[in-house]
């Protein structure tokens, strides 16, 4: 039975609003995928941990003060922000962070989310002994371990957020008569990534290392029956290493001063390929932020912080670390790509129709 033009249009009518009604919800189907991320099938997660410590020690000698928490986030207790602050005796805050605090201190924090900061300073107007350092030294860390128990590969990356980075020392004399124990100050960032194969093997993945060390170098001037005189300054060493998608030093500032020298790189923001994970095999990784400087005293210090969690200098993003399989396309993709046949799907439809109107027009003419 030939259709009338009237049920033809009816169905036509039809055909195009279930058409956009699939679209319509696979457009919502992918806006929630994207914004919900799912995990891949078959990756175990284990749940993360995160610690801070601060500590004092008198170089060489032993050690005078250390504090630190690991909190564990699988537990149903656990705590959400672990923080560490200690103040040094016979010391000043002359870094110019923290200004509430007025000794020399070691500060950490974290948080679950992967927010932290780290820093340490310190200015002595004695020395502790002879040939003996105080040193000030903090971390925050934190780790995590995928498994990967599904039949694809599964691609593992890192978002992070860094915050700003210094180091500095406080009081450089410009000369001395003689050669002395030397003034250091370093802020560094670790992400060290492990990869246990299931064959037995073990490989490194995503690894990097970067941060500053500021040192006081002495160059000996001088000679003849005249004492020795040794011209004394600071040194920047740049610390970098591994597999960076991004050069941390394009911020680099100096400030200029030759007796309080500060250094400082801005905060910076990144993704890291952690690896890719095999049937059977398990990732960890181990982000470190670390702040620590030595001081002799004698109306000299040092400062190193990588961010300030006590001057609210922590960092403003977190840790997020993105799955995906890698043996099939990621759901956002497939979803965009049938969305797209659907549509193409409906104009073709449209057109054919039109030519099929158009020809019974001609035909009844």
């Amino acid at each position: 039975m030939r259709m009338t033009p009237l049920r033809h249009r009816e169905r036509s009518v039809r055909l195009q609003r279930w058409l956009l009604g699939a679209a319509t919800v696979l457009q919502a189907t992918v806006a929630a995928t994207a914004a919900g991320d799912p995990l891949p099938p078959g990756l175990f997660v284990a749940p993360a941990t995160f610690s801070v410590s601060v500590q004092e020690n008198l170089l060489p000698g032993g050690r005078v003060f250390a504090d630190g928490e690991v909190v564990d986030t699988g537990q149903p207790d656990a705590s959400t922000t672990v923080a560490r602050l200690h103040r040094t005796d016979h010391s000043s805050n002359f870094s110019g962070r923290s200004t509430q605090i007025d000794q020399g201190f070691a500060s950490a924090l974290a948080d679950k989310s992967g927010n932290g900061g780290v820093g340490a300073t310190n200015w002595l107007g004695i020395t502790p002994g002879v040939d003996v350092s105080s040193q000030l030294a903090a971390t925050a860390l934190w780790t995590q371990t995928f498994t990967n128990t599904g039949t694809d590969d599964i691609a593992l990356s890192l978002s992070l957020h860094i915050p700003s980075m210094e180091t500095g020392l406080i009081g450089v004399p410009p000369n001395r008569t003689g050669p002395s124990s030397t003034e250091t100050a370093l802020a560094q960032v670790d992400l060290a990534v492990v990869i246990n194969r299931a064959d037995g093997t073990v490989e490194h993945g995503g690894d990097f290392t970067f941060g500053m060390k500021v040192s006081e170098k002495q160059f000996p001037l001088g000679g003849g029956s005249n004492p020795t005189v040794f011209n004394n300054f600071a040194v920047l060493d740049p610390i970098i290493s591994g597999h960076l998608p991004i050069n941390p030093f394009l911020t680099l500032n100096d400030n200029g001063s030759s007796s309080t020298p500060k250094f400082t790189i801005d905060s910076l923001s990144f993704t890291q390929l952690l690896g890719t994970l095999h049937t059977g095999d398990i990732l960890s990784y181990v982000y470190t932020l670390t702040a620590e400087g030595t001081t002799h005293g004698a109306e000299q210090g040092f400062l190193a912080f990588v961010g300030d969690p006590f001057d609210l200098a922590a960092s403003g993003g977190d840790i997020h670390v993105t799955a995906i399989a890698a043996s099939v396309p990621e759901p956002e993709s497939w979803m965009l790509t049938l969305l797209g046949l659907l549509f193409i799907a409906l104009n073709r439809w449209q057109l054919t129709q039109r030519r099929a109107s158009a020809c019974a027009s001609r035909t009844r003419g």
